[in-house]
């Protein structure tokens, strides 16, 4: 008896410090990706040559990028103070799981949304019905998305918890047969079919752009410049999509697990902590999707990274110049006051 109970403490201690270092290297870099998601939406809101279709959906899913970093710093924040009682610990746990899963649900199907638009405009651009009611057909889409991706997650507000040997294990306290078909039913909207649709799109259009020769192209640096804006077009359809799938099917592979022996992560920690270890970075590197992303639209966006420069050369100009005029300000103050002196 005494003996179970000394290595529960010391593994709870050891969780513990897990918790605490692992927080605090994710809030940094928390507050460094919403640093750059809150730029992206600025020059995209501002700059008008991103008013349109494919730019309008991207900033719709930094917005949910956004809104799912602002959830996770106010989690890790929570664990670094490791201030939470059993009932503060619920409730963060179930807001932050809440807001996370819903704005992931929204950015993954954005994706999914982006492609489709995508691949009318390259694979069937002359297919009347998408051109006459393409705008509606967005909107609705996109209002669905919310809607869903808000619906598939709102269980979770009921069904995860804490415990009050450990406020900070944020997890599905009891998994009954009705709770593990409703994370079948969550993995299976939040991730396997959006994974399968996104592959099944770009394939196509990547398909497309590999087999595809402009009709008429005689010159060569045209064709080879056309080539190469393809090539990078490719490129970055396949590494913001697999970014997705390769950073969140752990932890999804961990919960639907769960779902089939009925485990809890507190009786997963006390048998095997190398397992309660793979369990915990797998969720770290689902929340950090939202800080990959925006680096991602950086690199392989030419129009992304060109006026994301102009606009931080504006920004240093601005501040340059206040910081002059304030130096200006106060030696003719100083001066002022000399010769008021004198």
């Amino acid at each position: 008896m005494n003996n179970s109970a000394f290595n529960f403490n010391q593994t709870l201690h050891i969780s513990n410090i897990i918790y605490s270092t692992a927080s605090i290297a994710a809030l940094i870099l928390s507050i460094f990706g919403l640093t750059v998601n809150l730029f992206l939406l600025y020059v995209l809101f501002k700059d008008r040559c991103f008013h349109k279709t494919t730019y309008y959906l991207i900033f719709v899913s930094i917005i949910s990028d956004t809104i799912s970093t602002v959830a996770t710093i106010s989690g890790y924040i929570q664990i670094i103070r490791y201030e939470l009682d059993f009932d503060g610990g619920t409730l963060m746990c179930r807001a932050v799981m809440f807001t996370m899963f819903t704005s992931y649900g929204i950015s993954v199907m954005t994706l999914f949304l982006i492609g489709i638009d995508r691949y009318f405009v390259i694979v069937r651009p002359l297919h009347m019905n998408y051109r006459i009611y393409k705008k509606r057909l967005l909107v609705i889409s996109e209002i669905l998305i919310w809607i869903i991706s808000s619906c598939s997650a709102a269980p979770l507000i009921k069904f995860m918890g804490v415990h009050k040997v450990d406020p900070l294990l944020c997890e599905f306290v009891v998994i009954t047969t009705p709770i593990s078909i409703y994370i079948i039913i969550f993995v299976a909207i939040q991730f396997i079919i959006p994974s399968m649709a996104i592959g099944l799109v770009y394939w196509r259009i990547i398909i497309h752009q590999k087999n595809y020769t402009r009709p008429g192209e005689t010159v060569p640096s045209r064709t080879a410049q056309f080539n190469f804006r393809k090539r990078r077009f490719i490129k970055m359809l396949v590494c913001i999509s697999s970014s997705y799938i390769l950073a969140t099917w752990p932890f999804f592979a961990t919960i639907f697990g769960f779902a089939i022996t009925q485990k809890s992560v507190l009786q997963v920690r006390s048998e095997n902590l190398l397992i309660f270890l793979f369990i915990f970075f797998s969720l770290s590197a689902t929340t950090s999707i939202t800080i990959l992303n925006p680096f991602l639209y950086l690199k392989f966006d030419l129009n992304i990274r060109k006026r994301s420069l102009k606009a931080l050369q504006c920004i240093n100009r601005k501040t340059n110049s206040k910081t002059t005029s304030t130096s200006i300000m106060v030696l003719n103050q100083d001066a002022l006051e000399r010769s008021q002196a004198k």
